[in-house]
């Protein structure tokens, strides 16, 4: 599997919200039967479609806990990469809302 910079690389050349999910399911199939049998069955890759997923997943990784250290840098490095995923997906949903403001009035206004 390519490195973690790269993958990040590939991130940051990333905008739309589809396919920041895509590429972390790219990252995710990359994993190899080694890496695979490494891991709890709780974080086993699944197929991720919304931020909602990515997120939900990326608890489970942080859930579960491994005594064997090739287990733990596996899923450090997993998390690290979700982590920046959840990061830009989250930046995007800010990016597109408005921001909402008191009017004086007791009110928010856009």
């Amino acid at each position: 599997m390519e490195k973690l910079s790269t993958w990040l690389e590939f991130l940051g050349q990333t905008e739309d919200d589809a396919a920041i999910i895509a590429l972390a399911n790219e990252f995710l199939n990359r994993l190899g039967s080694r890496e695979l049998a490494l891991l709890p069955t709780a974080c086993k890759p699944r197929e991720l479609h919304t931020a909602a997923e990515l997120n939900s997943y990326a608890l489970d990784l942080v859930r579960r806990s491994s005594d064997d250290p090739d287990a733990v840098a596996l899923v450090q490095r997993m998390m690290a990469f979700l982590f920046e995923c959840a990061q830009r997906l989250a930046h995007n949903g800010t990016r597109q809302r408005p921001v909402l403001r008191d009017d004086g009035a007791g009110r928010q206004a856009a």
